[in-house]
């Protein structure tokens, strides 16, 4: 057995995303594994939007400190902070493994406080570009380099994620390591060419439309306006096409008013949140994720593993998520003229999406597995508890 005592893993939210969505997984993983394994969190507003439902399924124990939340309230923080510590101080946990970047803080602070052993910090996606404002950017990564003193390792999804970190001051080169997201690539399979073509034709779509899609929340930081914008320079040059932008956020209102301002309302469609985004994505041809700025990307493996063409940016994590270009196609972020440009490309090109699908179902069915990242995490948290080297 690996520890009698649990790994506690410590998250702001568990609102729903990627980052999430990834460590229930990696918790099920454990668990599954034999690992005992605790979970604390925050709540999610609005209670739709939680994914604690999915975390109690689990079976494991779940610790909900209420005060833990996502914006800086000094209040709200010292109690999530005397919370913390009451819990680590009462669970006394082989190993406190943080993960997100207030929890990242807050959850190191009390583990510190508490002198538990090893404190893991999985960031789960930069904090330093796109998500913040200006003046909680440079909050957060000063408390990023404080707390990074105190934390045995810090778990980046991406070596480009490690490299912005350790060119912000965040930790020393040695404390990163990168362990990749896993998924269970089965869950997104297509439907065979049959099955797909009749529910295409339910949803009234033509035998020689075009299905572009991307999934995810409706914020700034994923920039859902390019990819409308790219749409329209499109236009009819390549043949009919329609488009799904799948996800609920505070972007709604302002992207359907682009899209009726472009009149485009009978081609690009808001799906709103949906639970069957694997059969959505059975049914298109073209993913496309034009973030300004993404830790790893987790819906790219997501529409890989469902043989789709992808086009990204060329942002954060994605460049080694896409293997430099190799299984998708890279281009800046906001720049709707060459994400135009190739889209145009593949539209027209059924040939090239299928080689793009082939070699991407083939790098994620290889490398980011659920099993993958379960095996690396439990290996690294042997060889912390029997003080080897990582």
């Amino acid at each position: 057995m690996l520890t009698e005592a649990p790994i506690l893993h410590i998250i702001t939210r568990l609102e729903a995303g990627g980052a999430p969505t990834s460590l229930l997984l990696l918790l099920k993983g454990l668990a599954d594994e034999g690992v005992p394994v605790e979970l604390a969190t925050g709540l999610t507003p609005p209670p739709d939007d939680d994914m604690l439902p999915e975390a109690e399924a689990l079976g494991i124990p779940i610790h909900v400190i209420r005060s833990l939340k996502r914006d800086p309230l000094p209040w709200h923080d010292l109690a999530a902070l005397v919370s913390l510590w009451q819990l680590i101080r009462r669970v006394r946990p082989a190993i406190v493994h943080t993960h997100t970047s207030k929890a990242g803080f807050i959850g190191r602070l009390a583990a510190r406080l508490a002198g538990t052993a090893p404190i893991l910090y999985s960031p789960r996606g930069t904090i330093l570009e796109g998500y913040f404002p200006g003046w909680k950017k440079r909050l957060f990564t000063r408390l990023d380099r404080i707390a990074a003193r105190w934390t045995k390792v810090i778990i980046g999804l991406t070596r480009e994620e490690s490299e912005s970190y350790i060119e912000a001051g965040i930790g020393r080169p040695e404390q990163h390591i990168q362990i990749p997201i896993g998924i269970d690539h089965t869950l997104y399979a297509p439907p065979d060419q049959a099955v797909r073509a009749a529910r295409r034709r339910d949803l009234g779509l033509g035998d020689d439309e075009i299905l572009i899609i991307t999934s995810g929340r409706l914020v700034p930081v994923k920039d859902q306006g390019t990819l409308i914008t790219a749409l329209g320079l499109v236009g009819d040059r390549a043949g009919p096409w329609r488009c799904w932008i799948v996800g609920a956020g505070s972007e709604e209102a302002r992207l359907r008013e682009q899209i009726t301002a472009m009149d485009c309302s009978d081609r690009i469609h808001l799906m709103g949140y949906r639970e069957d985004v694997p059969d959505l994505l059975g049914l298109a041809d073209i993913f496309i994720l034009s973030s300004i700025n993404e830790g790893f990307g987790r819906v790219l493996l997501e529409a890989m593993s469902a043989r789709l063409a992808i086009i990204a940016t060329s942002v954060g994590g994605i460049p080694s998520v896409l293997d430099s270009g190799r299984v998708g196609r890279l281009v800046p972020p906001s720049d709707p003229a060459a994400l135009a440009e190739e889209l145009l490309s593949l539209m027209v090109s059924p040939e090239e999406r299928e080689k793009l699908a082939a070699s991407g179902l083939e790098r994620v069915a290889a490398i980011y597995t659920s099993k993958v990242t379960t095996d690396q995490h439990i290996s690294l948290y042997r060889n912390l508890l029997t003080d080897r080297e990582i």
